[in-house]
């Protein structure tokens, strides 16, 4: 307990960038019954041990990239099984950039998985 606490208070992390964060409580999750052949093909990604350590999604702004990963965030959030996540947001501070990606998603998955302290 007390290794997790000095790890987690040694890393510098971005607030907000959390799919679950304060500042992304309000913003909009996919509706029931749209972009399910994406979805299923996330989901399918997220379940195959063999796939591709990262899902790569791209688009024009605003299409929904930020929608979709919040519905696939929440989703797996309530099975129990994401570690992390990071919300990017141009223009939005240490949000618009890469800089404290890392140590924000350290951070996270050591609050998940405290055992892991001792290797951040």
């Amino acid at each position: 307990q007390k290794i997790r606490k000095e790890v987690l208070s040694k890393l510098p992390v971005v607030k907000g960038a959390a799919f679950n964060s304060h500042a992304e409580e309000h913003h909009a999750r996919c509706h029931p019954d749209t972009r399910t052949e994406l979805l299923c093909q996330i989901r399918d990604w997220t379940n195959n041990p063999q796939a591709e350590g990262i899902f790569w999604l791209c688009g024009m702004a605003g299409t929904g990239k930020s929608t979709i990963s919040r519905t696939v965030a929440s989703q797996l959030s309530a099975e129990g099984v994401l570690g992390a996540s990071f919300l990017f947001k141009k223009g939005d501070g240490d949000r618009g950039k890469a800089a404290k990606f890392f140590t924000t998603i350290a951070s996270q998955l050591v609050h998940q998985l405290p055992f892991l302290a001792t290797h951040v």
